[in-house]
C-alpha cells in the first residue's frame, strides 16, 4: 500500500470548508509549500518509513531534494524528528 497525503489548491478554500477546533498552522504551511513546489512544476513525493519526510523532489529517477516543513524547531523533540526525516 502506498501512503498518500492530500493537499488543496488554496489554503483559503481549505480553511473555509474544513472542520477544526483549533488552527492547524503547520498543516497550512505544509500545504503552502506543496502548492509552491507544484507551481514550479516539481515532481513531488512523500516518504514515510521509520521517519517521515514531507517532500521528496525527484527529477527523472534522481532525488534532488528532501524538504521538511515545520513552524519551529526550537523544541528538541521536534528538531530531532524533522532532522531524522531528512536523514533516514
Amino acid at each position: 500500500m502506498h501512503l498518500k497525503k492530500i493537499y488543496v489548491i488554496d489554503n483559503g478554500l481549505a480553511n473555509s470548508i474544513s472542520f477544526k477546533f483549533s488552527q492547524n498552522e503547520g498543516r497550512l504551511l505544509e500545504n503552502l509549500v506543496f502548492i509552491e513546489l507544484k507551481r514550479r512544476d516539481k515532481e513531488v513525493y512523500y516518504h514515510k518509513g521509520k521517519y517521515e519526510c514531507d517532500f521528496i523532489i525527484k527529477k527523472n529517477l534522481k532525488i534532488t531534494s528532501a524538504i521538511q516543513v515545520t513552524l519551529s524547531i526550537k523544541n528538541s523533540k521536534t528538531r530531532e524528528r524533522e532532522l531524522n526525516g531528512l536523514i533516514y
